[in-house]
């Protein structure tokens, strides 16, 4: 599972950048080309953050099951 979710969030972030850059283009507001062009240029920056935290959030659980295995069978030898 700790393998899969670093890809599903990029598959993720893809999708959602994609998906907002396309919804800017196929809105049928005129001043909606310079929000689209935005969403095309800077609209990966929300993605990466969303990647990177994923990424943090995931090597934060890992850390913690890891230490409290460790604080178990620490505990174990003690008694």
């Amino acid at each position: 599972m700790t393998r899969r979710l670093p890809a599903l969030s990029i598959i993720f972030a893809v999708i959602l950048w994609a998906a907002f850059s396309i919804a800017s283009l196929a809105s049928d507001d005129k001043g909606s080309t310079p929000v689209a062009t935005m969403a095309i240029i800077f609209g990966w920056i929300p993605s990466f953050l969303f990647i990177a935290m994923t990424r943090m959030q995931t090597e934060f659980v890992i850390a913690l099951i890891r230490t409290s295995e460790n604080s178990a069978s620490i505990r174990k030898r003690l008694r």
